[in-house]
């Protein structure tokens, strides 16, 4: 059963969005390091650069990016999982305070602060990307939201 689900537009003016534990936000050089990795970004949207993190990289400044917390795998369902386009899986260990936002200017979308957080790890993660291959002016449409999607579920391993 899913036990939280939050999502907001982001503001990814560095066109990288970072998802992890908020606690080792501190380890910059290993973002750093991967973030300026060369790279082809209409081939690669996610990266894990280490830790309890994954690193999303955006086409648009303006994306949707929801982020799950599962007691257990999510059920599959076909027709829902249609659409992503890109799809990377992960580990985290121990998540104390999650954290999810731009890597540049644009600062955290949202911290646990506002949902309730999991109990401590391990955790398998799994991350999707959908609309990467919008045009960049379509970074919103009539109803707000980027065309550009991500997700990021995660539950106990």
């Amino acid at each position: 059963m899913r036990v939280f689900r939050v999502e907001a537009v982001v503001c990814a003016e560095s066109h990288e969005v970072l998802v992890g534990d908020a606690a080792q936000q501190g380890d910059t050089e290993l973002l750093a390091a991967e973030s300026a990795r060369e790279r082809e970004p209409e081939a690669e949207a996610f990266r894990w650069p280490g830790g309890d993190q994954i690193l999303i990289f955006t086409r648009g400044e303006l994306v949707t990016l929801a982020i799950e917390g599962w007691d257990a795998a999510p059920p599959s369902d076909a027709e829902r999982e249609s659409g992503w386009g890109w799809e990377s899986c992960g580990r985290w260990g121990v998540m104390d305070e999650l954290f999810a936002g731009d890597m540049g200017p644009g600062g955290p979308a949202f911290t646990s602060a506002g949902f309730p957080m999991m109990p401590p790890g391990p955790y398998v993660v799994r991350a999707r990307a959908a609309g990467r291959s919008a045009p960049d002016f379509a970074d919103l449409d009539e109803e707000g939201p980027g065309a550009e999607r991500y997700l990021v579920q995660y539950w106990p391993e």
